[in-house]
Formats: C-alpha cells, structure tokens, sequence
C-alpha cells in the first residue's frame, strides 16, 4: 500500500504548479482589472475632453461674432459720421442747397453700410430699420435731403439729428 501511496504522491509532485504558473494565475486578474480601469478611465477623459473642446469652439464662435459685430457696428457707424461732422460745423446762414449735394456724395458709403449691417439686425427690428434708413433719404419717393436746408435752421438741425440718430439707435445693444 505504501508503493500505491508513493506513486500518488509521485503523481502529484509531477501535476503540480511551479510556483511561477501560480504567480501568473493570480496577477492576470489583477492586469485585466488595471487594463479595464485604464481604458474606462480613457473614455471619461475623452468624453469630457470632447464637451470642454465643445464649450470652447462655443466660446470662441461667440467672440468672432461679437468681435465681427463690432466691427461691422464700426463701420456703420464711421459712414454716418463724415456727414455727421459736416453738418454740424455748417454755420445757420450757410444752410442751403449745397447740403443736398453734400449728403447726396455721403448716400453710397451709408447705403453700403446699411446694407452690410442688416445682417445684424434681429428679424422683428427689419422692418423699423428699413423705414428709419428710407425717412433718412427718401422724401416724397426719391432721394431729397430738402427736409434739412429749406425750413429754420434750428428745424432743419433737428431733423438731421432725429433721423440720424433713428438709423444709428441698431447698432446698440
């Protein structure tokens, strides 16, 4: 009975596991769950790298079209002020028919402008902005400044004012 033990022992001795196959058997779990956790923890940052990367295009989308705005308000705005400033420095006496010519030369710039700006303007605002461009140039139907040189002086400033003022009241806000 002792050989038919020793040989089970043998048999035994020679099945077993080196100690390096049981190292093996016990860390390749671990390795699985650290390669797991590594390629979770990769779509997480990706996933949120994606929505800052998305916030930041939004962000900087936002400062173009501001920044674009603002330029375009510039503009807007600097193809008033050549007839702005020519206007106001005509003294009382000299208001008279060269005023019409004057805004008749300063109508192409502020037609552009007006133009280019109306992209900016808000759907619902069109149509005022439309009317205060037409009350601007446009009298009895075609192009006639007379509203600002053929009545009082102080009249004919106030109009220019008003109506000025009407068109550049857009490109606030």
């Amino acid at each position: 009975m002792n050989s038919k033990i020793e040989a089970y022992e043998n048999t035994k001795k020679s099945n077993a596991k080196p100690d390096t196959d049981i190292w093996l058997m016990r860390y390749t779990g671990l390795l699985v769950f650290v390669g797991l956790l590594q390629f979770f923890t990769f779509l997480w940052q990706g996933y949120h790298l994606s929505k800052s990367s998305e916030k930041a295009f939004a962000q900087a989308k936002e400062i173009s079209d501001r920044e674009q705005r603002r330029q375009v308000v510039a503009k807007f705005k600097s193809a008033f002020a050549s007839a702005i400033g020519k206007y106001k420095i005509i003294p009382d006496n000299r208001i008279d028919g060269s005023i019409d010519t004057m805004l008749r030369d300063e109508l192409p710039s502020q037609s552009i402008a007006i133009e280019e700006f109306r992209w900016f303007i808000a759907p619902e605002k069109a149509e005022a902005y439309q009317k205060a461009w037409e009350e601007y140039h446009l009298e009895g139907g075609g192009i006639n400044f007379t509203n600002y040189w053929m009545r009082p002086p102080d009249v004919c400033r106030n109009n220019f004012k008003t109506k000025i003022e009407a068109i550049l009241e857009f490109a606030k806000g």
